[in-house]
């Protein structure tokens, strides 16, 4: 019952980690630039969506151990919150 959502939310975790690589690259052309205040942004949300990312296969985890027990209960815990 949860192994489709817990590979859901692992495609997401591979969405982050991709959004995570372009907004270091882009960070680096901004520092090459000469605009250090754009690539400090960048890098920050570089690390939002790694962190995003992290909470997603947490969930997959989660999700995926509650299938393997034969539990009808999603897992409790935090969410997912994205700012």
């Amino acid at each position: 019952m949860f192994r489709g959502l817990a590979e859901t939310y692992l495609r997401g975790a591979a969405v982050f980690e991709r959004t995570a690589a372009l907004a270091d690259d882009h960070a680096e052309r901004e520092e090459r630039r000469g605009h250090a205040d754009v690539a400090t942004h960048e890098r920050r949300q570089a690390a939002r969506a790694r962190d995003a990312a992290r909470r997603y296969r947490a969930h997959a985890r989660r999700l995926h151990a509650g299938a393997d027990r034969g539990s009808r209960e999603p897992p409790r815990g935090g969410g997912i919150v994205l700012e």
